[in-house]
């Protein structure tokens, strides 16, 4: 991811194309981020903003590092797993507990403590 740029290699190279994928497809189409499916050189990855995997467990999950070089958070990454969030939230939870999602501040899905 560069910028407000997010790039996913397309599924004829061997990205599922999975559920989450898909929302996060979505989401960066509604919030105006700009998305490419191509081929991401190693060295685009190297010098990305920061990086993100998905999967229908855990949502949109941080990239820490990539060959031992760590990434910083990214602010696009923050507000793509708090859209996300909502998103479940209102096609999940019953509507008092939705409410209680969207007006609370976003839990980073890193802190396991």
């Amino acid at each position: 991811m560069q910028r407000n740029l997010v790039l996913t290699p397309p599924s004829a190279i061997g990205a599922l194309p999975g559920v989450t994928r898909a929302i996060v497809l979505e989401l960066c189409a509604a919030l105006g981020i700009t998305t490419q499916k191509r081929k991401v050189p190693v060295e685009a990855l190297q010098t990305a903003d920061g990086m993100f995997v998905t999967n229908s467990a855990r949502g949109i999950v941080n990239v820490a590092s990539l060959d031992g070089v760590p990434f910083a958070g990214s602010p696009v990454i923050a507000r793509l797993q708090t859209e996300y969030a909502r998103l479940l939230a209102r096609e999940t939870m019953p509507p008092a507990e939705s409410a209680a999602v969207e007006n609370r501040p976003f839990d980073d899905p890193t802190d396991t403590d």
